[in-house]
């Protein structure tokens, strides 16, 4: 994965689900040149979306908000046609979206609706989708990474913009376990910080074939 995405989409159940895991690529994706479309499902309450906001203006990225209910994403029965909505409007070059394998039922919602709204897509472009994870051991499970990307150089701005969550207490809860993650992804592909990814594929594909950021 040489080639730098043009435009980048990336979708999260929750206001902080983004910017905690895939803080640092975005940045990276805009610092290259890119631009980037951040999804939020859910904003409850708004103050929420408030914090949302101000997040997105640290990482530089775009932010929509679908406006569905917090914990009811399973039996929203147009989340399919709403996703794929959004990627026939920004047409990406690349997705990213929760890994299905998630103890938070959103999340869950989330990542398989994304896959099968990419199923749909036809054509010779369609984008990569990549799916990250949001609490290792924690909610993510059965996470293997196929792709890593050294982020060392944007650990600070992702954390300001992780503390912009401020009602979620970012000290306390999730922050310290986002920072642990990044390192032990660092660790295993031999750099400080870093986050992971698993790409999807519609067909097998041999090892070959996989190319790292």
């Amino acid at each position: 994965m040489n080639q730098t995405p043009r435009s980048v989409l990336a979708f999260g159940a929750h206001p902080d689900d983004i910017e905690s895991a895939i803080g640092g690529v975005l940045l990276r994706h805009r610092r290259e040149g890119g631009s980037v479309m951040a999804v939020l499902l859910t904003a409850e309450p708004a103050s929420r979306l408030v914090e949302a906001e101000a997040a997105a203006a640290i990482l530089d990225v775009q932010i929509r908000c679908l406006g569905l209910r917090d914990g009811g994403l399973w039996e929203q029965a147009d989340l399919v046609p709403r996703l794929r909505r959004c990627m026939d409007e920004f047409r990406p070059d690349r997705i990213y979206t929760h890994w299905p394998l998630d103890a938070h039922p959103d999340h869950q919602a989330c990542g398989m609706a994304t896959f099968r709204a990419w199923l749909q897509l036809s054509g010779s472009d369609i984008p990569r989708l990549f799916c990250y994870e949001v609490v290792l051991g924690n909610q993510t499970t059965a996470f293997s990474p196929t792709h890593y990307v050294n982020v060392t150089e944007f650990t600070e701005p992702k954390k300001r913009a992780l503390f912009c969550h401020a009602s979620q207490r970012p000290d306390e809860t999730f922050y310290p376990t986002h920072e642990a993650m990044m390192k032990l992804r660092g660790l295993e592909c031999g750099c400080e910080t870093a986050e992971a990814f698993v790409e999807v594929f519609r067909r097998p594909v041999h090892a070959r074939e996989r190319y790292m950021f």
